[in-house]
């Protein structure tokens, strides 16, 4: 299927726009998570060909410049490349943009659905057919994961729930199962993976509230080589109304 009809049927263009609002209006504090997640990725390169950057979008946390000149080949993946990005990209020859589904999950969800499929539940379907394969494909020296595992099950649920495909039970399965196959694809020994993992959010007097956990997986402590806390939205503009606070980690897989 072609990855613009994947966007539209999952809403990720609306999305993107929303992201970058929120930077604008958050940008002093996004400053130290964003310095810190460039600041990993440039202390932790290896090799002098390919470069593979997994949730690329608008490039906020990512050293562009700094890494087309340690590499040959830069490749940027993502499934939207705001035009913003790719215009100012132009005058940097060696960096490729990659326009697809990282998440390798979109196209099955809906085939499922329009096939009507009855043999097996979704998450038994989705075990049986999901594969990623393109990091393989451009052999990178290093390939970092960009602050989107936590983001990678957030279009498929809100697909999920809207055509009343599974039961919450398998829900949490199949966002399991997508964060697992990202893990999986990130080869080891040249990899950094950097994620928000918790959500806190706090009473406009600076009180805790509460928080929960923002992925299904855990992730291995002895892996994890710098932690931070990421200021991602203190005007109270997000979904709580609150000021909200993610803890973030970087590790090396």
């Amino acid at each position: 299927m072609l990855i613009s009809k994947l966007r539209r049927k999952f809403g990720f263009i609306s999305d993107h726009s929303g992201i970058i609002s929120r930077y604008f209006n958050e940008e002093k504090n996004w400053f130290e998570h964003l310095n810190n997640t460039k600041k990993i990725i440039l202390e932790n390169t290896q090799g002098k060909n390919n470069c593979l950057i997994i949730g690329s979008g608008w490039c906020l946390d990512v050293p562009v410049v700094e890494l087309s000149k340690i590499y040959n080949k830069v490749f940027l993946a993502d499934i939207i490349h705001p035009g913003q990005v790719v215009h100012k990209m132009k005058r940097f020859p060696n960096i490729e943009f990659l326009t697809l589904d990282v998440s390798g999950i979109l196209e099955l969800l809906y085939q499922y659905k329009k096939n009507n499929e009855k043999n097996l539940s979704l998450y038994e379907f989705l075990q049986k057919y999901i594969g990623i394969s393109f990091v393989n494909k451009y052999k990178p020296d290093f390939v970092v994961s960009v602050n989107i595992l936590s983001q990678l099950a957030f279009f498929p649920d809100k697909y999920i729930e809207k055509y009343g495909l599974t039961s919450k039970k398998e829900q949490f399965l199949i966002r399991e199962l997508i964060e697992k196959k990202h893990l999986e694809i990130l080869p080891e020994g040249k990899s950094v993976l950097i994620t928000d993992y918790y959500e806190s959010e706090y009473s406009l007097n600076g009180n805790f509230i509460n928080g929960h956990e923002r992925l299904s997986v855990s992730l291995p402590k002895e892996k994890i080589i710098k932690e931070w806390v990421w200021d991602f939205d203190l005007s109270g503009n997000y979904y709580t109304g609150n000021p909200v606070r993610f803890k973030v980690a970087a590790l090396q897989v």
